[in-house]
């Protein structure tokens, strides 16, 4: 997570670890649930890593937390 990266995302495409493009309404019910799944997951891991190595972002991120 590189301050002024830009992320480059179609939302309706999914990629395949192999490359293979496939839009979203396509996949069935449970490939949409388990990519769904697979997809929060790997950012719940980025952020962890991102926030264990800025402590000062987390708690500045925890401190509005708080003010809510």
């Amino acid at each position: 997570m590189a301050y002024g990266k830009t992320l480059k995302v179609l939302p309706s495409v999914i990629a395949d670890s192999d490359g293979a493009k496939t839009e979203w309404g396509q996949l069935s019910a449970g490939e949409q649930e388990r990519t769904g799944k697979a997809f929060c997951q790997k950012i719940g891991r980025s952020l962890s890593a991102y926030y264990s190595s800025h402590q000062e972002e987390w708690e500045k991120l925890a401190a509005e937390f708080l003010q809510e």
